[in-house]
């Protein structure tokens, strides 16, 4: 199979075997014998400096004349990833025309290293098209992005009607450190894009963790609560993870009940997104004593199903000062990992139950 690659003012062409020769001298190419390809081959026959620009306002109405341009969401990548197919639907404003769709790949010193050209097409007044192209990503995209351009060209006035484009990034293999995490906001760079109808934008995705508590509450009721604990993720990609836990050593024996991990216990959380805030909910249901407040994974006479993970009945002082862990694994499509401590400090309660409180009230009748 051989590709076709424009390489400043040179065409190289290659095989699967290496390159087998060298073009120094830009020949003319008929458009005629241009055919559309699914192989990463066909080269330009137009250079940049060619040609005119002409453009006039976009809109993100599909139905009205002006210029138009949409397309899905493509993202994330990385270095290597196998290319894929794009599709852009477009609208130029203007008379009908013979026009030809291109993609270009521009260098980061601005030397164009790839061009594709379709075949001539009758553009029709006020209508909507499809330019689909292969994005060469497994050749072309580097640590240092990528920049396309997507183009349609006026055959007949050697003149460019619609250019659009874009730089994207692979996701980075340099992960924050939870301290970097807790302490800033985490931007990535642009790691994909979409058209909206106006033009080609950038998807990133940002984390916000510097909110995070330090400390969880136990409320009168001796469940550790989990409304306090939140973050932040804004991105058009969809959230997702891998894992996220709390974690704890139980050397006291607390929870006998509840699966150990030798002397840790782990306790699978999952999120409830509102806008961009995730918190966090229990991801299994316990078993409780309703006597002892004694959680179990499984059940046993005498407990009840309950979705609170709850101490038990005087165990506030065993577990004051305890240190617990957030761990999240596969966070995003950046996939970060992170240990966020957070202490629970109980301060003896003014009014509750015999043991953790400075006042009780005592009950029967003598």
């Amino acid at each position: 199979m051989l590709k076709i690659l424009l390489l400043s003012s040179a065409i190289i062409v290659s095989s699967t075997s290496g390159i087998t020769s060298e073009v120094t001298a830009m020949g003319k190419i008929d458009f005629s014998l241009i055919t559309r390809s699914s192989n990463f081959v066909p080269p330009p026959n137009i250079s940049a400096g060619s040609f005119k620009y002409s453009r006039t306002s976009s809109s993100s109405n599909p139905d009205d004349n002006s210029d138009y341009i949409e397309c899905p969401m493509y993202g994330p990548f990385k270095v290597g990833d196998p290319n894929f197919e794009v599709n852009f639907t477009y609208r130029i404003f203007g008379p009908s025309r013979k026009v030809n769709e291109r993609l270009r790949i521009i260098s980061p010193t601005g030397s164009v290293i790839y061009a594709y050209v379709n075949e001539t097409k009758d553009y029709i007044e006020d209508s909507l098209e499809v330019a689909t192209f292969t994005m060469p990503i497994k050749e072309c995209l580097t640590n240092n992005g990528m920049t396309f351009k997507f183009e349609v060209v006026d055959k007949t006035k050697h003149l460019i009607v619609a250019d659009y484009g874009a730089t994207f990034y692979p996701i980075s293999n340099d992960k924050p450190t939870t301290q970097e995490l807790k302490s800033s906001v985490y931007e990535t760079r642009d790691i994909g894009f979409y058209a909206d109808g106006k033009a080609i934008k950038a998807i990133k995705e940002k984390y916000d963790f510097t909110s995070l508590t330090d400390y969880l509450d136990i409320d009168y009721y001796y469940r550790l609560n989990l409304t306090n604990i939140n973050f932040k993720y804004s991105s058009l990609f969809d959230f997702s993870y891998d894992s996220i836990s709390l974690r704890f050593e139980d050397r006291e024996n607390l929870f006998p009940y509840l699966n150990h991990d030798g002397v840790n216990i782990n306790i699978p959380l999952g999120t409830t997104k509102i806008n961009d805030i995730l918190t966090l909910k229990y991801k299994n249901s316990f078993y409780v004593n309703k006597r002892t407040l004694q959680l179990s994974n499984v059940s046993h006479p005498g407990y009840a199903p309950s979705t609170y993970f709850y101490l038990p009945v005087n165990g506030k002082r065993i577990f004051n000062n305890k240190l617990l862990y957030l761990d999240v694994t596969g966070l995003g499509k950046s996939k970060l990992n992170a240990s966020f401590p957070i202490r629970y400090v109980a301060d003896r309660s003014l009014v509750g139950l015999c043991g953790d409180s400075d006042y009780y009230i005592e009950g029967g009748i003598k």
